[in-house]
C-alpha cells in the first residue's frame, strides 16, 4: 500500500530543480511523491505552512533570500517538515550552521544522487 509523500524543493537553478525532479521520480520507494517546486524565497513563502511538506531541498542561496537566514525562515514557516539544505560550497561552519538553523542534513549538490534521495524518502 502506497503512502502519500510531498517534496518541496526550493531551487533557483531550473537545471538543479530539473534534476532533482528526475533524482526523485527515479527512487524506489511504495511512496506516492507528489513534488512542488518554487525558485524564490517569495514564492516558497506563499506555499509553505499548509499544506504540510514532509520533505523540504532547500537551495542555500536564493535570489531574495542566502545563507543561513534561508534556513531560519524556512524552518520558522515550514513547522514539522524535513528540510535538507543543499549548496554549492559548503564548509564545516556553513554546515553547523544550518543544522543549528533547523536543518536536518546538509549536503553538497553533487553529492545528492539518487540513492541518497531514496534513503530518505524512505526512511521519512
Amino acid at each position: 500500500m502506497s503512502s502519500h509523500f510531498s517534496v518541496f524543493i526550493i531551487e533557483d537553478s531550473i537545471e538543479d530543480t530539473k534534476l532533482l525532479k528526475a533524482k526523485l521520480q527515479a527512487i524506489e520507494t511504495e511512496k506516492t511523491l507528489e513534488i512542488e517546486t518554487a525558485n524564490t524565497f517569495l514564492r516558497a513563502k506563499k506555499m509553505l505552512g499548509s499544506p504540510k511538506f514532509n520533505l523540504i531541498l532547500l537551495d542555500l542561496n536564493l535570489p531574495d533570500n542566502w545563507g543561513i537566514s534561508t534556513v531560519s525562515d524556512c524552518v520558522k514557516l515550514a513547522k514539522g517538515s524535513n528540510i535538507v539544505v543543499l549548496t554549492s560550497m559548503a564548509h564545516e561552519l556553513t554546515i553547523e550552521e544550518a543544522k543549528k538553523a533547523g536543518a536536518s542534513l546538509v549536503f553538497m549538490k553533487h553529492e545528492m544522487t539518487e540513492d541518497k534521495l531514496g534513503e530518505i524518502v524512505n526512511s521519512l
